[in-house]
């Protein structure tokens, strides 16, 4: 039971983390285009 438990918090930790990475590439990609900031530099 503890096993398992502390499996899918390991892919739950997983899964945030790959969240994190694909919203901040967006992200960056997204700025560096400049299309969501024409204002920025």
């Amino acid at each position: 039971m503890e096993i398992s438990t502390y499996y899918f918090k390991g892919l739950e930790v997983n899964a945030m983390k790959r969240w994190v990475f694909a919203i901040l590439t967006v992200a960056a990609l997204v700025y560096s285009s400049g299309l969501a900031f024409p204002w920025g530099p």
